[in-house]
């Protein structure tokens, strides 16, 4: 129970608390659109709920250890590596 619970925080942290939370993404993408942005919100939230699902089932089968092994495993080796290496850099651009 303790380790879903780490996975259920990580998650809640990094993919809703980085903007989903606050609702400014789809005030500022999708609202400059009127009524017809309805649908672009309902196809992100499927897409979205859909992958993420995808992503930890099959993060929980092959009982990966880090976010790493599970862009290894998706991407190969070589361009899972440079992915590895963007999302480090974003990660430190981020902060300042």
């Amino acid at each position: 129970m303790k380790d879903e619970f780490k996975i259920a925080a990580v998650f809640i942290g990094t993919i809703i608390g980085a903007g989903l939370a606050s609702g400014q993404e789809i005030l500022q993408f999708f609202s400059r659109f009127g009524y017809k942005s309805f649908t672009g919100i309902l196809l992100c939230f499927v897409l979205y709920i859909f992958l993420s699902l995808i992503f930890i089932n099959l993060a929980y089968v092959r009982h990966f250890r880090s976010y790493n092994d599970l862009v290894c495993y998706c991407l190969g080796e070589r361009l899972g590596f440079v992915a590895d290496f963007m999302i480090t850099i974003f990660i430190f651009l981020a902060i300042q």
